[in-house]
């Protein structure tokens, strides 16, 4: 069983879409979600090519990775025209973005880079992690960067600091100081940065450890009535979830009036302010009850 960041993510949003993914790893792509993807494949290509690594900033190539993200296949809503449509609001930033980021770079004294860098850590099952960016600096020391297209400086950076931090800790042989989320705006680049020396996230990240084991033993093991729908979060809607026309909370549902998980949301936000956790059983096996975490 393979765990990454993005697992906890979808499980702190809706732990059945966890076992919906596990049944069919193919979901539907959206337009919103079609230009982050073509956004950091876009950067990340100019970027490695400006030191020497290989890239094609062919759009129709890229256009092609977007919908093979990870080697599955994506289903469009609607025709392709519609993701042209949105990613032609950002598409003239596309250089601008690209040009602050080598300048960032250049500032850290970059020498050399690495491209989506898989972190693996084996530990009784595997914890991938995913850097946008790895900047090696002549003082044989590295710095991830971290693209994000918002600028919305969410909750979430916290918990991928925190996981990030760990698995860089075990698979890197040089020192890790620094993590940088790169925040791509209407207004260019805005950078948030944590050292990773001096911020200690031991609580969060043996919750976070916890919580993924937890997770990939029980979708191992088959236990899928372990993962209820959580159908007041936000992104449980059709414009919003890969997999809601296989939910049967979704689409297949009857009667959607009649289905409450008993997850609070906060109106203002549009988030989810409560989820479902898991607590172990005389068994060993994991449970879903319902506690105020971070989501």
């Amino acid at each position: 069983m393979r765990l990454s960041y993005s697992m906890l993510l979808n499980y702190l949003q809706c732990p059945l879409r966890l076992v919906l993914l596990q049944q069919n790893p193919q979901q539907f792509l959206f337009p919103e979600q079609f230009v982050g993807l073509y956004v950091h494949e876009y950067l990340e290509q100019k970027i490695g090519m400006a030191y020497g690594v290989e890239g094609d900033l062919n759009k129709d190539k890229i256009i092609r990775q977007c919908l093979h993200y990870k080697d599955t296949p994506r289903l469009l809503v609607g025709d392709l025209s519609i993701y042209m449509d949105a990613l032609s609001r950002w598409e003239p930033m596309l250089d601008t973005w690209a040009e602050q980021c080598l300048e960032i770079l250049r500032n850290d004294l970059v020498q050399s880079v690495d491209i989506e860098k898989r972190m693996i850590v084996t530990a009784g099952m595997e914890l991938i992690a995913m850097a946008d960016i790895v900047g090696y600096t002549a003082d044989d020391t590295a710095i991830i960067y971290d693209l994000k297209r918002s600028s919305f400086k969410n909750k979430y950076d916290v918990k991928q600091l925190a996981l990030y931090s760990w698995v860089v800790r075990q698979t890197m042989n040089i020192p890790v100081h620094k993590l940088r989320f790169l925040f791509l705006t209407s207004n260019g680049v805005e950078i948030t940065e944590y050292d990773l020396r001096t911020d200690d996230q031991s609580a969060l990240l043996d919750w976070m450890l916890k919580k993924l084991y937890t997770i990939g033993v029980a979708l191992e093991n088959g236990l899928t009535e372990y993962f209820p729908a959580n159908t007041l979060h936000y992104t449980c809607s059709p414009n919003r979830c890969g997999k809601w026309y296989e939910c049967p909370y979704g689409a297949l549902a009857t009667d959607l009036e009649t289905i409450d998980t008993g997850v609070s949301s906060d109106e203002d936000t549009g988030h989810s302010i409560g989820a479902y956790a898991l607590h172990q059983d005389e068994a060993g096996f994991y449970l879903p009850t319902e506690q105020e975490i971070f989501c």
